[in-house]
């Protein structure tokens, strides 16, 4: 088995800017391409006073490494429809090339529900 076979199906999702009229910016997302992805809930005793204390959930999602996810973008799981914002460097936590296993992972937290 791959680590792939673990994945679920989830997507990107893009934002999209638009003016208001007024000189502002109206800020819309949207469903985005299709990605498998690991979602794994830090279940730290760290992440739990936190959580309590009112800080977001804080996950890792582990992707293809030919996927480049930046802080602030935002993956969808299509399971339940929780939106993620990633608040780490993907790029910072990739696999050596010589490995067999090819996968980066990110820190992320829960945005909606």
């Amino acid at each position: 088995m791959a680590w792939i076979d673990f994945c679920e199906d989830a997507c990107l999702v893009d934002k999209r800017t638009e003016s208001d009229g007024m000189g502002g910016v109206i800020v819309s997302w949207s469903d985005g391409a299709p990605i498998k992805a690991g979602f794994v809930r830090d279940s730290t005793t760290e992440a739990k006073i936190a959580y309590q204390n009112g800080i977001r959930e804080i996950f890792t999602i582990v992707f293809s490494d030919l996927l480049e996810l930046a802080p602030n973008d935002r993956v969808k799981r299509l399971s339940d429809g929780k939106i993620f914002r990633i608040t780490s460097d993907a790029r910072d936590m990739t696999t050596p090339k010589q490995s067999d296993m090819h996968f980066r992972e990110a820190d992320a937290e829960v945005v909606t529900t």
